[in-house]
């Protein structure tokens, strides 16, 4: 019922419930920042964490790739041991940038 890149507000009143959050039940948008990815990225109840088109959530890797791991890093462990691996991370990207800038300033 929800558009692609979209979110609830395209769902009937009655299908709403009582959640206070604007952003649950909502879509990724391509070509846009991507919103924090939590340990629950795989409910679309959760937040805006269903896939922009297809009518699912994201996948464990879809996930990673939002917090930049490379394809090629193995996850270990049972599904809810992966979410929480993911959704815990600092995204690579993220830790890298911030230990060449300690560095730099580190080195001056």
């Amino acid at each position: 019922m929800i558009p692609p890149e979209k979110g609830k507000e395209y769902l009937p009143d009655e299908l709403l419930g009582n959640q206070k959050f604007n952003t649950t039940w909502g879509r990724l948008t391509w070509d846009t920042v991507s919103p924090t990815i939590d340990t629950r990225f795989d409910t679309p109840s959760n937040g805006t964490n269903s896939h922009p088109v297809l009518h699912r959530a994201i996948t464990p890797r879809e996930a990673a790739r939002l917090q930049s791991f490379d394809d090629r890093f193995i996850f270990y462990g049972s599904k809810f041991y992966i979410r929480n691996q993911i959704g815990n991370a600092v995204p690579s990207l993220m830790a890298e940038a911030i230990a060449n800038a300690i560095w730099e300033s580190y080195n001056e």
